[in-house]
């Protein structure tokens, strides 16, 4: 089952206050992987708001850090209680400290058809204990032109060429840092105008849409408390927060003189340094 279904799953179970069926959703949501990092900080808020209520606070303050490397702001779910929000905000400031997980970022000022637009990155060594592959593509609308994946390293040179551009089209070179399971933490992107070359083609059809937290009632809106290892969570009129994420991005603008169309396949190489 794929990362993005089991992750609805466990939203499901969380708000039957199944917790300890969620948990092991969500863990296995990342461990199926390819989430975007909202999802990714959901998954570890949720899984450390069980750890701390059972006890289990080493395994809550590595899910919590996790959370606070990809957003210091990141909120726990409602129905954590103050001692765990204490707790996280613990986490929060020690993320400060060291800094959010973040990739420096270097487009070149202009690119041409048919040859490589090189792209370097560079990425804080400590930084590399959680972000383990980069994502380079080259996208244009929906439509992707051109993907290139290589293991993270404080400083890499990445590149892509595309034989020939659409004519009066924006092109965006985005670059993410995974995880182990090519989960996203964190994305740049740099904007690429185009001039020249010949009418544009439709762009491809959007991906599937994310799941939605589940609705209906939640267990956790009844005005019944729930009690772990003897820890009061909530007792009733909670009011949902509702978590939201916006991750940072960079936008850069690069010149690229265009060209006929012509027949010719995108292709795409990398290297590091």
């Amino acid at each position: 089952m794929r990362g993005v279904e089991l992750l609805l799953s466990a939203r499901t179970a969380w708000e039957q206050g199944a917790l300890e069926e969620a948990g092991a959703l969500y863990r296995g949501a990342l461990e199926a992987g390819k989430l975007t990092a909202d999802e990714v900080i959901e998954a570890h808020s949720h899984l450390g708001t069980v750890a701390f209520s059972t006890g289990k606070f080493e395994q809550a303050k590595q899910h919590f850090m996790t959370a606070s490397m990809v957003d210091p702001n990141f909120l726990l779910p409602a129905e954590a209680n103050r001692r765990a929000n204490d707790f996280a905000t613990e986490q929060r400031n020690y993320a400060r400290t060291v800094g959010k997980l973040d990739l420096m970022l270097r487009p070149p000022p202009s690119a041409t058809p048919g040859k490589p637009v090189r792209v370097e990155v560079k990425i804080k060594r400590e930084a590399l204990t959680t972000l383990k592959k980069i994502e380079l593509s080259l996208e244009m609308g929906k439509r992707r032109l051109a993907r290139q994946v290589v293991d993270a390293r404080p400083e890499l040179t990445l590149q892509l060429t595309v034989e020939t551009f659409p004519k009066n089209s924006q092109l965006q070179l985005i670059v993410r840092g995974l995880d182990d399971h090519e989960s996203t933490l964190v994305t740049r992107t740099a904007s690429v105008a185009i001039e020249g070359g010949a009418p544009s083609e439709s762009p491809l059809a959007g991906s599937p849409t994310r799941p939605s937290p589940a609705a209906g009632k939640s267990f956790w809106a009844t005005p019944w408390p729930y009690v772990i290892a003897g820890t009061l969570l909530v007792s009733g009129g909670v009011t949902l927060i509702v978590m939201t994420h916006h991750p940072d991005v960079d936008t850069l603008p690069i010149q690229i003189n265009g060209a006929p169309l012509s027949p010719g396949a995108v292709r795409s190489f990398g290297g590091r340094f």
